[in-house]
């Protein structure tokens, strides 16, 4: 279990990421304190030594960077947080070990989380000679079966199950649910590829990606096409023809 510290002025952002870490992560993160400015910032770490600390960069009429005025060699680990992609030059010099850009979401604290896990066995293991080993349950993600999709005003909860296939939409993307509906998230198709798992999910064309559970049938009549389970008809391109089958053959 680790300690994390929460710096952020916002309160729906504060809330909405101790309810990710709450519901989601409360085997591997323990919330020890949720500060708003840097002088109260100050005091939870000196009192909670806390392993990881979220740090929203833009607060009220201060930067989080100002922080690290008083941190020169810090104990624990920082992941900065910010609206704006803008801030990563200046994170960068702090040395940070992750940025999570607004609006937040399941699939990217996952990944921090697995990050830090990692460096935390390395370093185990690299010191297991002189130190007490710590004891480690390796993260299980099979248990999660919701994904958090971020979309205009707040964030969708679905079941990963439902999800059918996602459809590029210029700079954002559709995704489409077993149950007929469908919903607009504020990411790219590129984005979605990236970050759900490949050994469900494939990319079958430049504008769509399939959950492979919901294909029922492949077809090379008159062109490539898969039939999904809804009697969707999606094209499949040539480009990406040879990786479908090999993953439905596969399967």
């Amino acid at each position: 279990m680790f300690k994390c510290l929460i710096i952020e002025d916002e309160i729906p952002a504060k809330e909405f990421l101790e309810k990710l870490i709450g519901n989601l992560f409360s085997n591997k993160l323990s919330i020890v304190d949720s500060v708003a400015n840097i002088e109260d910032a100050i005091i939870a770490i000196e009192k909670t030594n806390p392993d990881l600390v979220f740090l929203d960069i833009e607060l009220k009429n201060e930067k989080g960077f100002d922080l690290f005025k008083y941190f020169d060699n810090p104990s624990f680990e920082t992941v900065f947080i910010s609206a704006h992609s803008k801030y990563g030059v200046e994170a960068c010099k702090k040395e940070p070990f992750d940025f999570l850009v607004k609006p937040l979401n399941f699939i990217d604290l996952r990944e921090v989380i697995v990050k830090y896990e990692r460096k935390m066995n390395a370093t185990t293991v690299g010191n297991s000679n002189n130190l007490s080993p710590i004891n480690h349950v390796a993260m299980d993600y099979t248990k999660f079966n919701k994904i958090t999709f971020p979309v205009h005003g707040g964030y969708v909860v679905e079941d990963l199950s439902n999800v059918m296939y996602c459809e590029a939409s210029d700079n954002y993307a559709t995704v489409h649910f077993a149950d007929g509906r469908k919903i607009l998230v504020t990411k790219t198709l590129k984005y979605l590829e990236e970050h759900l798992s490949s050994d469900i999910f494939c990319r079958i064309h430049k504008s769509y990606l399939v959950n492979l559970n919901h294909v029922s049938k492949y077809s090379r009549d008159q062109g490539y096409h898969v039939v999904l389970s809804s009697g969707k008809v999606l094209d499949v391109s040539f480009r990406k023809n040879e990786t479908l089958v090999k993953l439905l053959v596969n399967k």
